[in-house]
């Protein structure tokens, strides 16, 4: 049963894997709701306005939270150290606001996400390779 619980994956990859789970699911319940409205259970114009947060559920919170998790699992670590942990923190906090903006309708999560999504290949090149003359 140790598989269920990751033991050998750091907290932060947890928290994204266990996250993008839970976003699957949700995903998952607004996928059949809008099912039910297009079968004509009830008016059809609230599927319609589900449809945009399905979207970013199933692609912002269940496939990039997942993605980036096992990414910064499976990267290697240089020294030994992970390190840097303070950053995919930031990366997770600014998903979910952006996940939390798309319930709105605005613009403004699409500029979290791409912003957490150079912020994330920020992070993991640093982590691929050192930095240039032993800097930071």
């Amino acid at each position: 049963m140790n598989f269920l619980f990751f033991s050998s994956m750091p907290t932060i990859s947890k928290i994204f894997v266990y996250t993008a789970t839970f976003y699957l699911s949700v995903g998952s319940f607004l996928a059949f709701f809008i099912s039910l409205g297009k079968s004509g259970f009830y008016p059809q114009f609230y599927s319609f306005s589900l449809i945009r947060i399905h979207m970013n559920i199933m692609l912002f919170g269940w496939v990039t939270l997942f993605v980036f998790g096992v990414a910064f699992w499976i990267f290697p670590r240089l020294g030994g150290k992970r390190g840097g942990e303070n950053m995919f923190i930031l990366i997770f906090v600014l998903i979910n606001f952006g996940i939390f903006l798309s319930f709105f309708d605005a613009v403004y999560p699409y500029v979290l996400f791409l912003f957490s999504a150079c912020l994330f290949v920020f992070g993991i090149s640093r982590r691929v390779y050192p930095p240039p003359f032993g800097g930071i």
